[in-house]
């Protein structure tokens, strides 16, 4: 017994960061979700299916101002979206709620509420675009989640 809850101890969490670099980007992502590299970018699947994280990284042409950058993003996407910083440097942060059909072993689907959150930042040289949607059921566990990752970004220089 002591063995069995002794290991368990040792294997960590679902939700435990690793350190990893995508393009110009430094982060800490989930360690024990599934990583599939996307154009530009990755994408990390989480164990239980209920979430996942894709995070794009782009350079950017001509290299200008971080907040010019981040300026010229707002009036291309238009409203919605909250100022906030990540890594020092200016960001963006969309948060929305959409009901969905989740694949079941059974023949009916289940309807979930699924929360999506979006997160554009750029450094004048490097910009980047990180969604993670998951079960609402799931907000809280996610949210500190997401706080984890956003903290742990740097530029690389």
């Amino acid at each position: 017994m002591n063995a069995l809850i002794l290991s368990l101890l040792l294997a960590g969490s679902a939700d435990d960061l690793a350190s990893t670099r995508v393009h110009g980007l430094r982060l800490k992502a989930p360690a024990a979700w599934t990583r599939t590299d996307v154009p530009d970018g990755v994408r990390y699947d989480s164990p239980s299916k209920d979430a996942w994280l894709e995070l794009n990284v782009m350079k950017v042409e001509p290299k200008r101002a971080a907040k010019k950058c981040i300026d010229e993003l707002v009036e291309k996407l238009g409203e919605g979206w909250t100022h906030i910083k990540v890594g020092g440097h200016p960001a963006l942060e969309q948060v929305n709620t959409a009901k969905a059909d989740a694949d079941h072993e059974e023949e009916q689907p289940i309807h979930v509420e699924v929360k999506s959150v979006t997160f554009i930042g750029c450094n004048g040289a490097t910009k980047w675009v990180m969604t993670v949607a998951a079960n609402k059921k799931q907000e809280q566990r996610y949210d500190k989640l997401i706080q984890k990752i956003l903290q742990s970004i740097t530029y690389a220089k």
